[in-house]
């Protein structure tokens, strides 16, 4: 280093980084110490035998792609923890789902199912039953899972949540809304299904689960499979 200030470039090289999804701060050790040549004084400017946070670090399943081809940062501190352990796109497609119900590894942010909030999403819906993603609200989402202990959703928020987050980790999936024709309001045309306990609540709890009646539900079709995370089953 020199004695009047300037700078180096190295080329450092990670080794072990983990192979299934996960997250967390790269971190270096390192010590430097100093003796200022007039009086012999001994300094450190190091990380005192202890570790310095060197950079945030995302580990995802495979290349992003479509709308998260270049990936929300922000977004990924959540998608990370929902799916962490995942190794490979079926088990990533489990986990994620499974992870995003239950708020993984994000205990004082809470994703919670309400059927008569939406807050971020807007479905694009056609008669052939084909759906896109339409406006999705990421910045206001992961705004609000920083401020807030529990941010509540309807189906479209965590039907685009769930799409977005498998693509942030190189799943290709989209929304896929299901209902009877038509859709209003009449019950006669709505449909029943199973017992069902709703996210943010305790699905170890039998009498939280309820059968529920809907006009319309979306949720994500990712390959082959259909991926709800905003209730469990009984």
């Amino acid at each position: 280093m020199a004695a009047d200030g300037g700078s180096q470039n190295v080329t450092l090289t990670f080794l072990g980084v983990p192979n299934h999804v996960c997250l967390g701060n790269l971190e270096v050790n390192f010590t430097m110490p100093l003796v200022r040549p007039s009086d012999g004084a001994q300094g450190e400017n190091g990380g005192n035998g202890g570790y310095e946070k060197f950079t945030r670090l995302y580990v995802v399943d495979a290349q992003p792609t479509g709308l998260q081809s270049v990936p929300w940062a922000d977004f990924l501190e959540y998608t990370c923890r929902w799916a962490w352990g995942a190794f490979g796109p079926t088990d990533l497609k489990e986990k994620m789902t499974r992870g995003m119900h239950y708020s993984n590894r994000s205990a004082t942010r809470r994703l919670e199912y309400s059927t008569n909030v939406v807050n971020f999403y807007g479905c694009d819906r056609n008669t052939s039953g084909q759906n896109s993603l339409g406006e999705y609200l990421l910045g206001s989402l992961t705004y609000n899972s920083e401020v807030t202990f529990t941010t509540n959703m309807d189906c479209r928020d965590f039907a685009g949540t769930l799409t977005l987050a498998l693509l942030a980790n190189g799943t290709s999936s989209q929304c896929l809304w299901m209902e009877n024709t038509p859709a209003d309001n009449n019950p006669a045309n709505n449909f029943t299904t199973t017992l069902l306990c709703n996210a943010n609540m305790d699905s170890n709890d039998p009498t939280l689960y309820s059968q529920r009646s809907f006009n319309f539900h979306v949720v994500c079709k990712a390959g082959g499979t259909t991926q709800d995370a905003t209730v469990s089953c009984f």
